[in-house]
C-alpha cells in the first residue's frame, strides 16, 4: 500500500527582503503551525524539483497532524515555472505573497548580495549587470502566473508597509487567512530580526555561501541550520554598519527605477484597491 504524503497546507512564496524573517518566527511560534526542520524554506518547486515529491513529503514528516504545514521559500515567487509545479501537487494550498516597494526591494537585494560578497560595484553598476534586480520585481506579473492557476481566495497578497506600521494587525491577516487563532501574540513582533550589517572580506563571505549552497546540496540541513544561526560564524563574516561606508542610491537611479516600475506598481494598487502613490 502506497504511503500517504506529508504535504504543506500554505506556502509563502516571498519575494525575500519584504519581512519573511519576521512572518517565520511568528508561524514558529503559533502553536497551531509546523513549519520545516532547518531551513526557511525547501526551495523544492525551484531548485529541487527533480528529487520528487516524495523527498519533499519528507520535510513535514515530523509535523503533527493536528497542525497547519507550510514553509517559506522566498525565491518560489518570481520562478516561471513554480506556480504550475505548486498547483500540480497542492492544487488547493494557500498562497502568502509580501510585496515591498519595489525600489526599495531591488535596493535592499543589492545590500544583501553584497554582504554575502556575491556583488561589488555600485547600485548603478549592479543593475547593468544584473537583470534580475529588475524581473525580480516586475510583481504583477508574477502573481499573474499565481492567478492563472490558483482562485483569488487561496492567495493572500501583503504589503511591507503594513508589518511596519501595525505588526500585529498584519500577523492577525495572516493567521485569520490560514484559519488559526488571530488573536495569538508571538512574542517575536516588534523584534528586529535581521540588521544590517557589512562583510568583513567579500572573497571570504562569497566562499562561505558557496560552502553553505553545498552544505544544503548534500542535505545536511542542521549543519547548515548551526551555521546560520552561530553568532561565531556571524562575527566571522560580518561587520557592525558603518553609516559612512554604506552603498547610495543616486537619485537619477531612483527616477530611473520609477519609471521602470510605474506601470506593475500602478496593476498591483488597482489589484489591491489601495494607492500605493508613495512607492512611485
Amino acid at each position: 500500500m502506497k504511503k500517504e504524503l506529508t504535504l504543506p497546507d500554505f506556502i509563502c512564496v516571498g519575494p525575500g527582503k519584504t519581512g519573511t524573517n519576521t512572518l517565520q518566527q511568528c508561524l514558529k511560534e503559533h502553536p497551531a503551525v509546523s513549519l520545516i526542520k532547518h531551513v526557511k524554506g525547501a526551495r523544492f518547486f525551484d531548485r529541487f524539483y527533480d528529487r520528487g515529491i516524495e523527498w519533499y513529503a519528507e520535510l513535514f514528516e515530523h509535523c503533527p497532524t493536528d497542525t497547519i504545514k507550510g514553509e517559506i521559500s522566498e525565491t518560489y515567487f518570481y520562478n516561471e515555472l513554480v506556480p504550475q509545479r505548486i498547483h500540480q501537487h497542492l492544487p488547493n494550498v494557500k498562497i502568502i505573497i509580501i510585496l515591498r516597494n519595489p525600489i526599495e526591494r531591488a535596493f535592499k537585494v543589492f545590500l544583501q548580495l553584497c554582504r554575502l560578497g556575491l556583488m561589488r560595484g555600485t547600485f548603478d553598476e549592479a543593475l547593468k549587470l544584473h537583470d534580475n534586480l529588475i524581473h525580480d520585481n516586475l510583481y504583477y506579473k508574477h502573481l499573474e502566473r499565481f492567478l492563472q492557476y490558483f482562485p483569488q481566495q487561496n492567495i493572500l497578497v501583503m504589503l511591507f508597509d503594513d508589518l511596519q506600521t501595525d505588526q500585529c494587525a498584519f500577523i492577525r491577516d495572516i493567521f485569520s487567512f490560514l484559519g488559526l487563532d488571530a488573536d495569538f501574540k508571538p512574542d517575536s513582533l516588534n523584534l528586529k530580526l535581521n540588521p544590517t550589517s557589512l562583510p568583513r572580506i567579500q572573497v571570504i563571505n562569497r566562499l562561505a555561501f558557496r560552502t553553505m549552497w553545498l552544505v544544503r546540496k548534500l542535505d545536511w540541513l542542521p549543519v547548515l541550520a548551526w551555521a546560520k544561526q552561530s553568532s561565531l560564524v556571524r562575527n566571522l563574516l560580518f561587520k557592525e554598519p558603518d553609516d559612512d561606508n554604506q552603498p547610495m542610491m543616486s537619485p537619477e537611479t531612483r527616477k530611473y527605477l520609477q519609471a521602470t516600475f510605474k506601470d506593475e506598481i500602478g496593476k498591483i494598487s488597482a489589484y489591491l484597491n489601495r494607492d500605493l502613490a508613495h512607492w512611485k
